[in-house]
């Protein structure tokens, strides 16, 4: 049952500075060119602004920024303005059917009666708070996920208010495919919550739009409060094996002194000689590739071997031609 609502201006005077004059000086009234708020908290239908109503002048420029969600490697943020203070949020593509964007300051909307407002900084996302109109409300943006990493969204959410019949619903969509969805809770939060998206599998070097968005049937309102957005993609984890096996004669003796040759797929190459009794091992070989292995020995030939390397390997082992 809380609402936002619109302050239309025009005419040629600053449409910030006589929303300023509309809110501190002038009594409250509906006209032509202004609607403003009347208080009636238990107000269901359509028009009704209740007390904790979230309000809308002309959008001020803002220029505060808050800390980086996340920065350093392996894993980099891909997301821009993730902390949606930016001027105008020019990364974001924005929509709401009734405000037009869901960007607000609590100067520009106001607190709800205490059910929304930003986690930190200035700005924040204010997904709802239409009333009983029917509104659906959308911020996206485009991004790169690396080939074969990890990638995890982050996102704080606060559902600050709530009401029967509880349908509305926001939806968390990677090229319109929904991965995650928030139903409306039967009790509002009184915080912020961290929630979070596995999106491995959308890691394959290409762009992947991300989108949050908001769809209240109309009837009933709430105010889904959403702040603080990370993608955080990391570089995937990189184990090692080692290689182990025997070079013998014909005779199935050991060949003690010899050469052992393994070269990776970036050309790095690792040697090793083997023992008396023709052993060798030879470590730190990273996994997922496919190295060559190859022996040189005084008296002695042997053909080479192409190993994919998937974890330890034992028995790699080389007779003599």
């Amino acid at each position: 049952m809380f609402e936002k609502f619109n302050t239309l201006v025009r005419g040629s005077i600053s449409a910030s500075i006589i929303a300023l004059f509309v809110l501190v000086q002038l009594p409250v009234a509906a006209s032509a060119q202004q609607r403003v708020m009347t208080e009636n908290p238990t107000a269901k239908q359509r028009g009704a602004v209740p007390a904790d109503a979230r309000t809308r002048t002309t959008r001020s420029a803002g220029t505060e920024s808050k800390t980086a969600i996340n920065s350093g490697l392996p894993c980099t943020n891909v997301i821009v303005d993730g902390n949606l203070e930016a001027t105008g949020n020019p990364a974001w593509t924005q929509a709401s059917t009734s405000f037009g964007t869901p960007m607000c300051t609590l100067a520009l909307c106001g607190d709800g009666q205490g059910s929304a407002g930003p986690r930190s900084g200035n700005q924040w996302a204010w997904l709802g708070g239409a009333g009983s109109a029917a509104e659906t409300a959308s911020i996206a943006q485009t991004v790169t996920i690396a080939s074969g990493s990890t990638a995890t969204l982050r996102y704080h959410l606060w559902i600050g208010s709530v009401s029967t019949p509880f349908t509305d619903v926001l939806n968390i969509r990677v090229d319109g495919n929904i991965v995650q969805t928030v139903p409306e809770p039967d009790t509002a939060g009184t915080a912020y919550t961290e929630r979070t998206v596995d999106l491995t599998a959308f890691a394959n070097g290409g762009s992947h739009t991300i989108m949050f968005e908001y769809v209240g049937p109309g009837g009933s309102n709430s105010n889904y409060n959403l702040d603080d957005i990370s993608l955080d993609v990391c570089e995937a984890s990189s184990s090692n094996a080692s290689i182990s096996g025997r070079v013998i004669d014909q005779s199935g003796r050991g060949v003690g002194g010899a050469y052992v040759y393994l070269t990776e797929d970036d050309d790095t190459i690792h040697v090793a000689v083997t023992n008396p009794f023709g052993y060798y091992t030879i470590g730190s070989i990273p996994t997922g590739q496919t190295v060559g292995v190859a022996v040189a020995a005084k008296r002695h030939s042997f053909t080479s071997q192409n190993v994919s390397v998937t974890g330890d390997l034992t028995n790699v082992n080389f007779t003599s031609n």
